[in-house]
C-alpha cells in the first residue's frame, strides 16, 4: 500500500514511517523539518518538504493515489500553544482540515489521527477511558479536541474511515530534549551533560510513559482494523517523576535534584485505560517502561552527543547572522560620513568654496541618493546644507540674512530636490526589482516543486509502461513465468520451479530438496545455478530444528535471528496435506525481509505445490504406460523424456546427474530388484535407446557416483558411465 505519513521526519512519525515500510509499504513524508529531522529517515521514502496546510499538498494527493494516511503533523509544546494559540491551531487545526479534506476528495482509505492525552485535562478519577469527559486546559488540547471533533464528522458525513489515537507520555530514542512531553528525554541530556535535574513541582505528578515502537505497532495494526472512533494509546501505567529519576539513577550517576516552581498548564496526574485498543487491534504494549528505559538510555548515550556537536556547530554559525545585519545596517552610514568628509576635504583643497567650478555637495547628494536611496540622500542633503551655510558663514555673511537671499535659498532647494527625486526614483526602483525577486522565488519554489512532481510521475509512468509491455509485473509475463509451471513432470516442475522463484523473487538463490520416502532426509534436487551459497545435498530431518518446524506445522520459516548457516526463508511444498519437498530462499537482500516477501514467497510455494500435485496426479493415471510392465523401470520413451529434462537442467546449471550403462547380460526383471536397493529415492532405472539397462543418479557428480558403482559392484553388477553425446550433457 501506499502510505503518507505528516510529520514522518519527527520522533513519533519517523517511527511509525519506518514500521510501514519494514513491512513492505511504499513510504510518503510529507513534513516542513520545524521540529523534524531527515536524518531520522534512512529508508527509502518519497520526501515532502511543506507543511500540511499549504495548498500545493493537494499536487502531491493527485499524483500519488495513497491507500493511507497518519496525521501526525503538529505543535506539540502546550507552553508553545500558550504563547501562540494563533500558530498553534494554523498548525493543529487547519492542517488537519487541509489533510482530512483531500483524503475524501482523493479516495483514501483510512485515515488515522494522532490525538493526546491533552484532551481530558486534570481528570478526578484514573485510569480515564475514553468516555471520560474531556476539559482540555491548554490551547494544545482544545486543539486536539478540535481535530478529534472534525475527524467524526468527517466519518459521519463523507463516509472517511477515520480513527483517533489518543496518546500518553511518548517516550524513546530521536526524541528532542525540549517540552513537558520530552521529560524522559530532557533528564538524559541533563544526565549526559553532567547537569543537574530540573523538577517542576514536588515530583509526585505522574504520567503514562509509552514507548515509541509500540506506538509504531498500535498505528500499524489501526490500518488493519476496521474500528472508527476514539482510542486510548497507552501503557496503562502512572508514573511519577520521582519514580522516574530514581529508575535513571539505578543507569547513570544523577548529580542531584533542583525543584523548581510547578508550571502553569501542569497536570497532577495522568494515567490512561488501553482496554478499548487491547480489545479492537489485539495489541498489547511489547515493552515494558524499564525495558524501554534502557534502550532509549543506550540511544542518547551513543548518539546524542554527537547530535549534540552538530547543534552547538548550528548555534555558532547563528550566532554569526546578528554581526553581519549590524554590519549591512552601518555601513551605508559610514560610506555618507566619509563621503561627507571627502566632500569638505576637497573644497578645503581648492579653497574655491562655492565658486569651485563643480558643486561637490550636489554632486554627493546625487550620488548617495543613487546608491542608498531616499534615507540617505535626505541625510547628505541636511549635511550638504548644513556645510554651504558654515561655508557662506565663512565669508562673513550673517546667517539670518542667508535665509532672505533668494540665491541661498534656491540653492537649498536644489538640494532638497536633487536629494528627494533621486532618492525617490531609486526607491521606486528597489521596491519594484524587489517584487520582481519575490516574485522570481516564488516562481523558482513552485517550478521546483512542479519538476518533481513531474519527475515522480514520469518514474510512475515509466513503471507502468514496463508492466504494460515487457516488465515481469506485466499480465504476459505472469502468465509465461506460471505458463513454466505448466508440466506433467515432477522432475521438470522442480527445475521449473527455480526459474519461477528467480523471476517473481528477483534472487539468485534458491534451493529446492525433496524429501525421502520415510521423512527422514531433505535431498537437493535443483538448485540456481549461480548460487554461491553452499549448499547440503542432503539434510537430516532429525538434527535441523528448521525442517522439523515446517514439517510438523507446514508452514514458512523465516530466519528472524539472522542464523548464516540457515536460509533466509523456506516454506513446504505439499502433495495432498503431505510435505514431499522444501524450497528455500538461501540469500536475500535485508531491505527485502518484510511481510511483503514472505507473503509472495508463500504464494509462488502454493503455485508449486499445485503443479506439483497435478504432475503426480498425471503420473499415477499414466504408470502403465511409463514403466516396463511389473517393474520399476522406465521404458524408453519415458526414460529418454526424463534424460532429456535432466540434460536442459544441467546445461542451466541448477542440478548435475550421472548416467550409468548396466553392464550385465542378466534379464531387466532379475536386476531391478538388487539396483533398487542400492539407489535413493530420487534415482531412476530406464531402458535406453540400445535395449540396454541405464541408472540415472539425480544430484550426483562422478566422484559420489563413485561409492554408488563400487556398491553395485559388491552385488553383482557391473557399471560403467557411457561415453555417447546423446545419453550424457
Amino acid at each position: 500500500m501506499d502510505i503518507l505519513v505528516t510529520g514522518g521526519c519527527g520522533f513519533i512519525g519517523s517511527h511509525v514511517a519506518e514500521r510501514f515500510y519494514k513491512e513492505g509499504h511504499n513510504v510518503f513524508i510529507i513534513d516542513n523539518l520545524t521540529s523534524g529531522l531527515r536524518s531520522n529517515i534512512n529508508f527509502k521514502h518519497k520526501f515532502y518538504e511543506m507543511a500540511v496546510e499549504d495548498m500545493r499538498c493537494e499536487d502531491i494527493f493527485c499524483i500519488n493515489k495513497f491507500n493511507v494516511v497518519v496525521h501526525l503533523a503538529a505543535q506539540t509544546s502546550v507552553p508553545a500553544s500558550f504563547e501562540n494559540p494563533y500558530k498553534d491551531t494554523v498548525s493543529n487545526v487547519t492542517g488537519l482540515i487541509n489533510m482530512l479534506s483531500l483524503s475524501e476528495r482523493y479516495g483514501v482509505k483510512r485515515f488515522i489521527f494522532i490525538s493526546s492525552a491533552a484532551v481530558y485535562g486534570d481528570p478526578d478519577q484514573l485510569p480515564t477511558d475514553e468516555d471520560t469527559e474531556t476539559n482540555p486546559m491548554a490551547p494544545y488540547g482544545i486543539s486536539k479536541l478540535v481535530g478529534e471533533m472534525y475527524c467524526h464528522k468527517w466519518h459521519e458525513i463523507y463516509g472517511l474511515s477515520t480513527v483517533c489515537l489518543r496518546l500518553s507520555n511518548a517516550y524513546g530514542p530521536r526524541q528532542a530534549a525540549k517540552g513537558e512531553g520530552g521529560v524522559v528525554s530532557v533528564f538524559m541530556k541533563q544526565i549526559l551533560d553532567g547537569q543537574s535535574l530540573t523538577v517542576y513541582g514536588d515530583g509526585k505528578q505522574t504520567r503514562d510513559f509509552i514507548y515509541v515502537e509500540d506506538i509504531a505497532d498500535a498505528v500499524y495494526r489501526c490500518v488493519e482494523s476496521g474500528f472508527c472512533g476514539v482510542m486510548n494509546l497507552s501503557a496503562n501505567t502512572e508514573i511519577s517523576i520521582n519514580d522516574l529519576i530514581d529508575t535513571l539513577a539505578h543507569r547513570a550517576d544523577i548529580k542531584e535534584a533542583l525543584h523548581k516552581e510547578k508550571r502553569s498548564g501542569d497536570i497532577s496526574r495522568s494515567s490512561m485505560d488501553n482496554s478499548r485498543i487491547k480489545r479492537e487491534l489485539n495489541w498489547l504494549p511489547k515493552y515494558n517502561f524499564e525495558e524501554g528505559l534502557q534502550k532509549t538510555f543506550d540511544w542518547y548515550a551513543s548518539i546524542y552527543k554527537k547530535q549534540e556537536k552538530e547543534t552547538e556547530a548550528s548555534k555558532k554559525s547563528e550566532t554569526t547572522k546578528p554581526r553581519s545585519k549590524l554590519a549591512d545596517y552601518a555601513i551605508p552610514f559610514v560610506e555618507s560620513l566619509l563621503g561627507f568628509i571627502a566632500v569638505i576635504f576637497i573644497e578645503r583643497l581648492f579653497n574655491r568654496g562655492d565658486h569651485f567650478f563643480i558643486d561637490l555637495k550636489l554632486l554627493y547628494i546625487i550620488l548617495m541618493g543613487i546608491a542608498y536611496g531616499t534615507k540617505h540622500s535626505i541625510m547628505a542633503v541636511a549635511l550638504s546644507s548644513s556645510l554651504f551655510i558654515i561655508s557662506n558663514a565663512g565669508y562673513g555673511r550673517d546667517l539670518i540674512s542667508l535665509f532672505y537671499d533668494p540665491n541661498s535659498l534656491l540653492h537649498i532647494a536644489y538640494y532638497l530636490f536633487a536629494g528627494f527625486s533621486v532618492g525617490y526614483t531609486i526607491d521606486m526602483k528597489n521596491r519594484k526589482v524587489k517584487s520582481q525577486d519575490l516574485k522570481i522565488e516564488a516562481t523558482e519554489e513552485k517550478l521546483e516543486f512542479v519538476t518533481k512532481v513531474y519527475d515522480e510521475t514520469r518514474i510512475v509512468k515509466n513503471e507502468l509502461q514496463k508492466q504494460i509491455m515487457a516488465s515481469q509485473d506485466s499480465f504476459g509475463k505472469i502468465y509465461s513465468i506460471i505458463k513454466e509451471l505448466d508440466t506433467f513432470e515432477p522432475e521438470d516442475v522442480f527445475s521449473s520451479a527455480v526459474q519461477v522463484m528467480e523471476k517473481i523473487l528477483k534472487v539468485n538463490s534458491i534451493a529446492i530438496h525433496v524429501m525421502s520416502r520415510n521423512g527422514l532426509f531433505a535431498r537437493l534436487v535443483a538448485n540456481s545455478g549461480s548460487l554461491s551459497w553452499h549448499i547440503s545435498k542432503s539434510m537430516k530431518v532429525e538434527d535441523s530444528p528448521a525442517l522439523k518446524y515446517i514439517m510438523e506445522s507446514k508452514e514458512i520459516f523465516v530466519n528472524k535471528k539472522l542464523d548464516p548457516s540457515l536460509p533466509i526463508m523456506m516454506a513446504p511444498i505439499t502433495d495432498n496435506g503431505k510435505t514431499v519437498a522444501i524450497i528455500s530462499i538461501l540469500e536475500l537482500d535485508f531491505d527485502n525481509i518484510n511481510l511483503y516477501y514472505q507473503n509472495l514467497f508463500k504464494v509462488a510455494s502454493d503455485m508449486i505445490s499445485s503443479s506439483l500435485s497435478k504432475a503426480h496426479r498425471y503420473q499415477e493415471a499414466t504408470n502403465d504406460s511409463r514403466y516396463i510392465s511389473g517393474t520399476a523401470i522406465l521404458n524408453r520413451d519415458s526414460f529418454e523424456k526424463l534424460l532429456h529434462g535432466k540434460m536442459q537442467t544441467k546445461e542451466k546449471e541448477m542440478a548435475n546427474y550421472v548416467l550409468l550403462c548396466v553392464n550385465a547380460a542378466d534379464p531387466a526383471d532379475n536386476l531391478e530388484h538388487r539396483i533398487s536397493n542400492t539407489i535413493r529415492d530420487r534415482d531412476y532405472i530406464g531402458l535406453g535407446k540400445d535395449n540396454r539397462l541405464y541408472i540415472l543418479l539425480s544430484n550426483t557428480s562422478e566422484k559420489e557416483a563413485g561409492a554408488v558403482t563400487k556398491r553395485l559392484t559388491d552385488k553383482g553388477i557391473s557399471t560403467s558411465i557411457p561415453a555417447g553425446a546423446d545419453l550424457i550433457a
